[in-house]
């Protein structure tokens, strides 16, 4: 295909073209930041004139720094932006050179506030990477993204909100979003199987409606941790039963999962530490692929729940009455088999047994 198109004279053109556009591409951020309107321009028509299908425009520059860590030097890398190529000219300039047929990854770095409207026109486009805008404040419509699959907002610090998303978005990272209030109409991402709210500290719910979250049904990574603004977690949690991994970690207002956690059969790692202020713990002996509890975290094994931080006596009682991982016949950490602690311990309210499956 490759020789028809140069033995071809205009397939030969074509084929130039795309090689120009790619190579514009890479180069696009550097002209912009060197800022020659001559080498500028000829960049952009390369762009446009080759259909490039991947751009990252990066109007940084990073700014190395050494501080000490644990008795070694060590090199901080932080992103300091050209106001001059910084523009929102030039950011209007690069997303309108872009062919809508053929873009499908778009990575931009940039301090504006807002991002060009003609971005929604992209239609071909299934990453959308803005990390590191942290002065990003709302977002454009993404309607018209509709192949868009995957949407990285990590670290954009100034977001307030978030706008419609495509229905088949598939990846969402809102890790670092601090300012972060409204997640918008989440019932609508039913593609969506990993989401990422690390640090969303001021998020105080999950949608709209107590049971918004239900609508997530192929969501198999959910990732809370340092959610600070959540005090408690809708009990439509328990209906995402493709999730494989929940992350509640420094969750310090929560003081009970939801129930019945029995039904999130396919769930690997259930992180509960530093939920400082749980009253209880919820019967996992029924999720089979929950095999163990432990302290030390360990990010990549899976089967086990991670309780460091978590009071310890309500761990001890956890484990005595069956409810635990690994602990169905009643061996708790420092109990043996005293099977009294179980009524003891669902007496005071400190363990939840799930509803027997014959009622």
């Amino acid at each position: 295909m490759i020789l028809e198109a140069i033995e071809n004279d205009s397939g030969k053109e074509k084929l130039d073209d795309a090689v120009h556009g790619v190579v514009a591409a890479v180069a696009l951020g550097r002209a912009l930041k060197e800022k020659l309107p001559a080498d500028v321009d000829s960049y952009f028509k390369a762009v446009q004139k080759g259909s490039v299908r991947r751009l990252q425009i990066d109007l940084s520059s990073k700014k190395v720094t050494t501080k000490e860590q644990n008795t070694t030097v060590v090199d901080v890398y932080k992103p300091v932006f050209d106001v001059n190529a910084d523009t929102n000219d030039n950011l209007n300039r690069t997303v309108d050179a872009l062919d809508v047929a053929s873009c499908q990854v778009l990575s931009i770095c940039t301090i504006q506030t807002s991002l060009p409207q003609s971005l929604e026109g992209l239609a071909a486009l299934s990453e959308l990477s803005l990390d590191n805008c942290s002065k990003l404040k709302t977002l454009p419509q993404f309607k018209g993204l509709v192949a868009l699959k995957i949407l990285d907002l990590h670290a954009c610090a100034s977001l307030h909100g978030l706008p419609d998303l495509p229905t088949g978005l598939e990846s969402l990272d809102l890790g670092g979003c601090v300012e972060l209030k409204l997640l918008g109409k989440l019932q609508s991402l039913t593609a969506l199987k990993t989401l990422n709210m690390d640090g969303c500290a001021k998020v105080t719910s999950l949608g709209d409606h107590p049971h918004e979250l239900a609508a997530l049904k192929s969501l198999e990574d959910l990732n809370l941790r340092n959610c600070k603004g959540l005090k408690e977690l809708p009990q439509a949690l328990t209906q995402l039963e493709s999730l494989t991994a929940l992350n509640l970690n420094q969750l310090c207002e929560l003081e009970e999962l939801p129930e019945p956690m029995s039904n999130l059969q396919k769930l690997k790692k259930l992180n509960l530490c530093y939920c400082l202020k749980l009253k209880t713990l919820p019967d996992l002996s029924e999720n089979k692929l929950l095999e163990q509890v432990q302290n030390k975290l360990n990010r990549n094994q899976e089967g086990v729940v991670y309780v460091m931080g978590v009071d310890a006596d309500l761990v001890h009682a956890w484990k005595a009455c069956g409810c635990a991982p690994g602990c169905k016949d009643g061996l708790g950490e420092g109990y043996g088999t005293c099977a009294l602690l179980c009524p003891w311990s669902v007496r005071k309210g400190r363990v939840k047994r799930a509803p027997s499956r014959a009622q």
